[in-house]
């Protein structure tokens, strides 16, 4: 026949491993939210980079049309909308990671990513709509390319 106090550390054993594999599986899966979120992080500033490469290739082309124009105007226009819709979730993220000191390269690189997303949708709008309108901008062409 088992004693009261044998029984009482069957209970606290039960107890104690139960408790211990809730902690380890709630450390677990906070770790795997975090490297999930890591990867997206990864990823969404990887596809960011490849929209800038992107944009950055258009300032190649010096000859184009009315077409190209609306085709430019439109992606413009769409990529200012992606840019403040990952604006806003990143503020977000970066509010809730910043406290918790967590992923503090990727939300860096992403930001970045961001920063040129803005910064080069402003330029292709610079060069392709405003640049051309400029009459100080093209008498400054006309000097370069007779020089």
């Amino acid at each position: 026949m088992t004693t009261i106090v044998e029984a009482v550390h069957k209970t606290r054993e039960e107890v104690s491993e139960l408790s211990y594999r809730q902690r380890k599986g709630d450390i677990d899966k906070f770790l795997d939210a975090i490297n999930e979120l890591r990867d997206h992080m990864k990823s969404l500033t990887g596809r960011v980079e490849q929209i800038v490469e992107g944009f950055s290739g258009l300032t190649w082309y010096k000859e184009y049309n009315e077409e190209a124009l609306k085709e430019i105007h439109t992606t413009v226009v769409m990529a200012r909308d992606l840019h403040k819709r990952l604006l806003i979730s990143f503020t977000k993220v970066n509010k809730v990671c910043r406290k918790k000191k967590i992923l503090q390269t990727e939300l860096n690189d992403y930001k970045y990513s961001l920063n040129e997303l803005e910064e080069v949708v402003d330029d292709i709008d610079l060069i392709f709509f405003e640049f051309p309108n400029d009459p100080e901008v093209q008498r400054i062409n006309k000097f370069i390319d007779s020089h």
